[in-house]
């Protein structure tokens, strides 16, 4: 993953090639769970059948999801140990146009005010440890891939991120 990201600052480019994004959630996501136990978060992932390939850098999305749910994760250990609410982390994914949309869900303290309104840009966090790099690369990290990153209200109450993956190689993505 380091040498990957050596080559991303050398301007080496994206490995792009017809990735399932689900299974790359799924296999974070596992990798996430004694942490996700001991943060008495419930999670769920939610994909709906037939989802179109998505042309994308393995190493690269496997970095933005795992950002986001540790994210999510930073978030609920922040909190108090008996809050009533449930701790709760969803991922969904759906088709929409050419493109798929997975979005990351939780029902934890949402984002801070002080910094929503520059969520995306480096070395912006409400962290008291954090270094406000990993959402603004996650953003450049798919943008290069001709996708996307935004925040937007969750239904769960908490934070909400929404990523845009192109199914096909576009003049963007050949940078």
């Amino acid at each position: 993953m380091l040498r990957r990201l050596r080559e991303f600052y050398r301007g080496e480019g994206a490995r792009l090639e017809s990735t399932d994004a689900m299974a790359i959630c799924a296999r974070v996501a596992d990798a996430l769970q004694d942490r996700m136990r001991r943060s008495a978060v419930d999670f769920e992932m939610r994909g709906r059948d037939g989802l179109p390939a998505v042309m994308v850098d393995r190493t690269q999305l496997e970095i933005v999801i795992h950002n986001l749910l540790t994210n999510s994760l930073d978030a609920f250990d922040a909190l108090p140990a008996r809050r009533p609410q449930p701790r709760r982390i969803e991922i969904a994914a759906e088709a929409r146009g050419a493109d798929v949309l997975i979005a990351v869900d939780d029902s934890g303290p949402g984002i801070a005010g002080s910094v929503c309104e520059r969520l995306f840009e480096p070395f912006v966090t409400s962290k008291t440890s954090g270094m406000g790099l990993g959402l603004s690369l996650s953003r450049t990290f798919l943008r290069h891939q001709g996708g996307d990153l935004w925040s937007e209200p969750s239904a769960l109450g908490g934070a909400r991120f929404v990523i845009r993956l192109a199914t096909q190689a576009t003049l963007q993505t050949n940078l």
